[in-house]
C-alpha cells in the first residue's frame, strides 16, 4: 500500500512540474503569433465601382453573379485583376 502511495505521488509531482514548465512556453509562442500577424490590405481603386466605370479600367475586371458549387449566391462586382493579366493588357 506504501508503495502505490509513494508512486502515485511521484507522479503527480512530476505531471505538475511539467504542466508548470509548458505554460510560460504556451504564452510566449502566443505572443510570437501575434506579432507576425498578416496585416490586411487596404482597399483597391476596383473595390465597389459598378460594371461600365470597372470595364474601362484596366487593372479592374468585372465578376458576374454565379452561384457556388453549395449553392450560395455570388453578386457580381468589380475586382483586381492578377498581375499576369494585368502586364499582358498592358504589352
Amino acid at each position: 500500500m506504501m508503495r502505490t502511495q509513494l508512486g502515485l505521488g511521484a507522479f503527480v509531482a512530476t505531471a505538475i512540474v511539467t504542466i508548470a514548465s509548458v505554460t510560460p512556453l504556451a504564452a510566449e509562442e502566443k505572443a510570437a503569433r501575434n506579432e507576425t500577424k498578416i496585416e490586411h490590405r487596404s482597399a483597391t481603386s476596383c473595390v465597389g465601382l459598378d460594371i461600365h466605370t470597372c470595364q474601362t479600367k484596366g487593372e479592374c475586371l468585372w465578376r458576374k453573379q454565379r452561384a457556388t458549387r453549395f449553392g450560395d449566391v455570388r453578386q457580381p462586382h468589380c475586382r483586381v485583376r492578377p498581375y499576369e493579366q494585368v502586364a499582358k493588357k498592358t504589352a
